[in-house]
């Protein structure tokens, strides 16, 4: 009864501030998160958020339904890290949900790119002091599209390598997290 009562006295009493700890670390998760995440239109960094509502449970995360394919890689590439390196093993087992067709289509994938190469000048000839693009608006889709489609049959076939941004904005906040609740029940 003792060791009972001692714990639901340490429970009032740290509780608070451990709850504060944690909401304090699921925003810097989701502020490095936010950092981490590759940029090509702002969406995927702009759907990071974090849910700190529930005492001592904590989340940050992505709505975005191709956020674990970037997180964990695609295809052949499926967790090798862009740059190199792998996925850590402790999370391939989750990462293997997404492992597998995704929910987008051809077209998805083919509008994506075409704002891709469109925003990057990837296609089309330029003037060179003007830097306007030759040609008419046919002429225009019609390379931007070819552009395209080639990126898509290079996706398609090879994959596209991880680019955490979850995994490591957690790993690395964590040790800190650690070290805060230790101090916690030191005092």
């Amino acid at each position: 009864k003792a060791v009972r009562r001692m714990f639901a006295i340490a429970a009032e009493k740290i509780g608070p501030q451990l709850n504060k700890e944690m909401n304090a670390s699921a925003l810097t998760i989701e502020k490095t998160a936010k950092q981490l995440a590759p940029a090509n239109l702002g969406k995927l960094r702009q759907s990071i958020k974090h849910n700190i509502g529930e005492p001592l449970m904590k989340s940050v995360y992505s709505e975005l339904k191709y956020a674990p394919y970037v997180e964990f890689g695609t295809g052949k590439k499926v967790f090798q890290i862009k740059g190199g390196g792998q996925v850590d093993p402790k999370y391939q087992r989750f990462a293997s949900q997404f492992k597998g067709k995704g929910k987008g289509g051809y077209d998805d994938l083919i509008l994506a790119l075409l704002h891709y190469v469109k925003r990057k000048k990837l296609a089309g000839t330029y003037k060179v002091k003007s830097k306007k693009r030759q040609g008419n608006a046919n002429q225009k889709l019609s390379e931007d599209l070819r552009v395209a489609e080639r990126m898509a049959y290079f996706i398609l076939k090879n994959g596209l390598p991880a680019q955490p941004f979850l995994i490591p904005a957690y790993e690395m906040e964590k040790p800190k997290l650690i070290k805060r609740i230790q101090n916690l029940l030191r005092k």
